[in-house]
């Protein structure tokens, strides 16, 4: 008798919770920030009820958060708050273009500076690197709890472009001119071509081109343009040699 009497007035002493206010209205995403998310309670209904409390947190991308209350001593119900799912956060950064001259060597350059957010994980380079003259990109990509896709810049290795120099001589003795053809390039001290012909205004050959950028016997007179690097555009820039009466 005692026992029934006591649920029974057990019962009447207690008071529902009618509702709860949480950190969120309802389902909802949040940004990946490195950090543990959770759900919290605002407020309760009546105020001053008490409350158990169990909460899930999330850290990681795609990972849910939630919160569930559980009435205490005279307070009765249980409530869950709205999902918090965590989303992988968006990386950034700033397209750069360097450049630098064909020296015959690998070279390199940044054409994504400024990443964020800080200690963001990726695929792809931040840098690129090439030999031959022409133009180098990258990309990366977010990886983890980082997403989407930041495009480089463009890295030039432009074309080298050699000094030629013309140096004439006469030679009394036989009435022949000559003239000394040295090209100066980043990969070389220099190199002599020699040209000759029979007379002030006469025509001859080139006769010891040792240059691997233009081939050998082609035939010129006072006057004309002689071309070097014809043959080898890809790193170098091709210049003109006017070959002129001394």
């Amino acid at each position: 008798m005692f026992s029934a009497v006591f649920n029974a007035q057990n019962k009447l002493n207690s008071i529902p919770i009618d509702s709860v206010t949480w950190s969120i209205s309802g389902p909802t995403n949040s940004t990946y920030s490195g950090s543990a998310q959770s759900v919290t309670v605002v407020s309760v209904s009546p105020a001053g009820a008490t409350y158990s409390t169990s909460t899930t947190s999330a850290t990681n991308a795609l990972e849910v958060a939630s919160t569930t209350i559980t009435g205490t001593g005279i307070y009765t119900g249980s409530f869950t708050s709205p999902n918090l799912t965590i989303v992988a956060a968006t990386i950034s950064g700033t397209a750069a273009n360097p450049s630098s001259t064909y020296n015959g060597s690998s070279q390199s350059g940044t054409v994504i500076t400024g990443v964020s957010p800080a200690g963001a994980t990726y695929n792809g380079s931040l840098t690129v690197s090439g030999t031959n003259a022409g133009t180098y990109t990258s990309s990366i990509t977010g990886t983890g709890n980082y997403t989407g896709t930041v495009y480089g810049g463009t890295f030039t290795i432009n074309r080298a472009t050699p000094t030629i120099q013309f140096q004439f001589f006469f030679d009394p003795w036989s009435s022949l001119y000559s003239a000394e053809v040295r090209v100066t390039d980043p990969l070389s001290s220099g190199v002599g071509i020699a040209y000759t012909d029979t007379g002030p205004f006469g025509s001859g050959s080139i006769l010891n081109l040792t240059t691997t950028f233009q081939s050998t016997g082609n035939i010129y007179s006072r006057g004309d343009t002689i071309p070097y690097n014809t043959s080898q555009t890809t790193n170098w820039t091709a210049i003109f040699g006017s070959f002129n009466n001394p």
